[in-house]
């Protein structure tokens, strides 16, 4: 999404936003996004793009949280998922 080239669904992660509201990465129901898992398109990630593939508002909170959560998970694992 921020790099902008063209890969695999295995050689991406994926994010999206559960019904209550809660962002998980991996498999999911729903509208998601797919990240290139590179530190540079990890922490490149703004508003607008996430705003226009999810199809809804998109804050500085969880922008903060999307890279809070690439931060806590060992994203080889996220990418296979």
């Amino acid at each position: 999404m921020v790099c902008r080239s063209v890969r695999s669904s295995m050689d991406l992660c994926r994010i999206g936003v559960a019904p209550d509201g809660q962002w998980y990465l991996g498999a999911g129901v729903g509208r998601g996004a797919w990240i290139c898992p590179a530190e540079g398109c990890r922490s490149s990630l703004s508003i607008r793009p996430l705003e226009r593939a999810l199809r809804r508002r998109v804050s500085l909170d969880d922008v903060s949280h999307i890279r809070h959560l690439f931060g806590e998970r060992d994203v080889e694992s996220v990418v296979r998922n």
